[in-house]
């Protein structure tokens, strides 16, 4: 009778001890945005994304069969996190977060100088720009409903040339527009300048695929150089490279662009001058081209 009673004790704490670890083991989630339960021979996977309280709330857990005292449970309640955009993680994920850290893409385009001297015929065919001024963003989703805000910052290479029968010379600290030596056989003559950007930019989405964004850049121009090449009638080749064009330290740039999947348009003008005025000719600039992964 002893014997049944101890046994009985012990079947009694056995079972108090395995309840008391159920509760601890225990995940409520209030409305969840999604629920997926994957189950193969090997193992049983449970994930739930999205609570009333936390949008970006995320559980994971996963139970291998050959050993069922094994489990990997993640779970992650900050309202912070950190993608590579177009994953599948990050589309999945862009609906219900509420402040992202995101990487962006390169955008490939041409320029235009407008408003300047009539003598200088900038070729925008030849004039190429190149962005990646997405290189690290900060997005802020304020609800479910596609709006975003984000800063960024990132870098801008682009140039301006002339093909024509005019050039940039430079004549002591001053940038002018002037012709060729007679005879001349011509290659180019380009102005060249380098930014550090900094994008505030306004973003919605029309479905999954579908995105606008349009906002202000602030562009930080550290670095500008002056190429000119061509060969003298007599054969000699000419090449001038000058690398003080006094380019405007700061400009601001107005950017809009339309997205379908990776894939997208934009166009950017600056109301700025380019150059410094008191030491080169005034114009502004216009650029328009593609974008990958922005």
């Amino acid at each position: 009778m002893k014997k049944s009673v101890l046994l009985f004790g012990c079947l009694i704490l056995c079972l108090q001890a395995q309840a008391q670890t159920a509760n601890e083991d225990s995940i409520v989630v209030n409305r969840p945005e999604k629920v997926s339960i994957i189950t193969n021979d090997k193992q049983q996977t449970i994930e739930i994304i999205g609570s009333e309280e936390n949008p970006n709330y995320h559980f994971s857990r996963t139970t291998d069969w050959n050993n069922q005292s094994l489990s990997v449970t993640k779970e992650n309640k900050s309202d912070w996190d950190f993608r590579i955009p177009f994953t599948k993680e990050s589309k999945r994920n862009k609906r219900h977060s509420k402040s992202a850290f995101e990487i962006g893409g390169i955008a490939l385009g041409w320029n235009k100088a407008l408003n300047g001297p009539s003598n200088m015929n900038v070729n925008m065919g030849a004039s190429y720009e190149i962005m990646a001024d997405h290189l690290l963003n900060y997005v802020y989703y304020p609800q479910r409903n596609g709006h975003s805000f984000q800063i960024g910052f990132g870098i801008s290479w682009k140039n301006f040339r002339m093909n024509g029968r005019n050039r940039f010379i430079k004549e002591g600290d001053r940038i002018t527009i002037g012709k060729y030596p007679e005879g001349a056989d011509i290659e180019f003559s380009r102005l060249k300048i380098f930014s550090w950007t900094l994008p505030v930019m306004y973003g919605y989405e029309f479905g999954k695929d579908l995105s606008v964004k349009v906002g202000p850049v602030l562009q930080f121009n550290t670095y500008g150089s002056l190429k000119t090449k061509y060969k003298e009638a007599s054969g000699e080749k000419i090449k001038i490279v000058d690398k003080n064009i006094h380019q405007n330290p700061v400009t601001i740039h107005l950017q809009g662009q339309i997205n379908w999947k990776a894939i997208g348009l934009y166009v950017k003008y600056s109301p700025c001058h380019v150059l410094n005025t008191d030491f080169g000719p005034e114009f502004e600039s216009l650029s328009t081209g593609i974008t990958l992964f922005y």
